[in-house]
């Protein structure tokens, strides 16, 4: 197959993904490799589709002059045509060590967090990537070495969603934007050799990176050593079949993902990156569709599958089965599962402390004295605005969100303070008759129990000291707006999504 046939098999499938032909604005990535390369310059002689084609590269500063020689490569070849160029320097190694992350895995995490920063500040909704059919064969190998199941099998996807890092992001990018962007890789169908005579053909002089013969990293001896071995001594044309294997699985995995997304859809309560099973209805399910619902739910929370191996898969379906009425394990990046005795749960605690009000760690108390307007910064982003207005200003006084209270200024009075949880705290909710517990208050409005320590509760520290707002919970009694109320104090909590 030509790189044209190749580009053009994969134009007339995304386009009719996308339900539109014209017009295509699209990044790839291009090392100065052959492969790379050639997918660039087969592009821009591609005349049956209108392209607006954008180029970047990434120096990963860890071969000193010979990276930054690439980097003037890449650069000069884009401007021949002329087209777009970015490029970025990112020292990678010092990213490996703090992450403890392998070079490998930094290097792909700093590269495609620079592809998700041009695409967002660009709008570019597409990133082309050079992998080609041995690319694929190594890979298939890989996970068949590293014990993955037949997902990992597949190999990898000529179209997928945008892999966004799991780690800190080295470049800033838009989430939102990204999760709507693809990953395609139009080569797969080519292998190296048949790249490599494009080059020649066209007279196009790729760089050649040194470090793929080195045989420290694993990928590099599969390529140079395992596969040359296993084709010369036991089965000539076993890279193909590893092809072979991943496009049969691939289409089989199509068939079962639906399947899992539609039984996902009916058996899960998703909430505050929390997704829940009952228990009975998962046990009840096949143990091939078991794992699928797992892994399904995990790269909703965590963003990718990225480090979930086949043996979290594994005991976490056992744990199903036994008796032990509570377990938990530590999945890969910063998941948790854990099994009650009614459910089994999957949940990312770090998001959910983010994604809700908490205190400031290490404070036992903030002050909240209110006399007109006030902003309290939390955690996470989080503030709380206390201001005080006439009941005549507003016609609704009903508390309809459940961040926001709205209290009798003259019975709470102006000094206030935020503190978390204390034991023995009891408050009187309203329209109750009398006392509860706190604990039970959190419980009821479904506090993640990860959050409740650091919750924010409002109270009055005027004696006695009392509670006048359980956030996301209830407003005290004593404290509610009547018709005898002459001013109002609104509490409102709310999030800067940009922090």
């Amino acid at each position: 197959m030509s790189l044209s046939t190749a580009l053009t098999k994969f134009f007339t499938t995304y386009t009719a993904l996308l339900g539109r032909t014209v017009p295509l604005r699209l990044l790839v990535g291009v090392s100065g490799g052959p492969d790379s390369l050639a997918l660039l310059h087969a592009l821009t002689q591609l005349q049956t589709f209108d392209l607006e084609i954008h180029v970047a590269h990434l120096n990963h500063c860890l071969r000193g002059d010979q990276s930054r020689a690439d980097a003037q490569f890449v650069a000069g070849f884009a401007r021949t045509f002329p087209l777009p160029y970015y490029q970025a320097e990112f020292e990678v190694a010092h990213y490996a060590r703090t992450y403890k992350l392998s070079l490998e895995a930094a290097a792909r995490a700093v590269r495609y967090a620079f592809f998700a920063h041009l695409m967002s500040a660009h709008q570019i909704s597409l990133l082309l990537i050079a992998h080609q059919a041995d690319d694929q064969a190594e890979t298939v190998l890989l996970h068949l070495l590293r014990g993955s199941g037949p997902h990992g099998l597949t190999g990898i996807p000529v179209l997928a969603a945008f892999p966004l890092p799991t780690t800190p992001p080295a470049f800033e990018y838009d989430s939102d934007f990204m999760r709507e962007t693809k990953v395609g890789r139009p080569l797969l169908d080519l292998w190296r050799l048949e790249i490599e005579a494009y080059c020649t053909t066209h007279d196009l002089q790729p760089r050649f990176d040194h470090s793929n013969a080195d045989t420290t990293y694993q990928r590099n001896r599969v390529r140079l050593e395992l596969l040359p071995l296993i084709q010369r001594e036991y089965k000539t044309g076993f890279k193909q079949n590893l092809v072979r294997l991943a496009s049969i699985l691939q289409t089989d995995e199509q068939f079962l993902d639906a399947q899992t997304t539609q039984i996902f859809t009916q058996m899960a309560t998703v909430q505050d990156f929390t997704i829940a099973f009952e228990l009975a209805a998962f046990r009840a399910t096949h143990p091939a569709l078991q794992a699928r619902l797992l892994r399904y739910a995990y790269q909703k929370l965590n963003g990718s599958l990225e480090n979930l191996e086949a043996v979290h898969l594994d005991l976490t379906q056992q744990a199903v089965y036994t008796d032990t009425p509570a377990w938990t394990l530590e999945l890969p990046g910063g998941i948790v599962a854990h099994k009650t005795a009614r459910r089994l749960i999957i949940s990312c605690p770090s998001k959910i402390l983010a994604s809700l009000p908490q205190l400031p760690p290490d404070v036992d108390s903030l002050p909240l004295t209110v006399n007109n307007r006030v902003n309290l910064p939390l955690a996470h982003g989080w503030n709380l605005e206390a201001r005080v207005f006439d009941k005549t200003e507003i016609s609704d006084l009903q508390n309809v969100d459940r961040f926001v209270a709205r209290l009798d200024y003259v019975k709470v009075g102006a000094a206030l303070k935020l503190r978390p949880r204390q034991p023995g705290d009891k408050v009187q909710p309203l329209g109750a008759p009398g006392h509860r517990k706190l604990q039970d208050v959190l419980l009821d409005a479904k506090i993640p129990k990860a959050a409740r320590p650091r919750w924010p509760i409002v109270v009055k520290t005027t004696p006695p000291e009392q509670i006048v707002w359980v956030a996301g919970g209830c407003i005290a009694e004593p404290f509610k707006v009547t018709q005898q109320s002459q001013e109002v104090l609104e509490l409102k909590l709310w999030h800067f999504l940009g922090s």
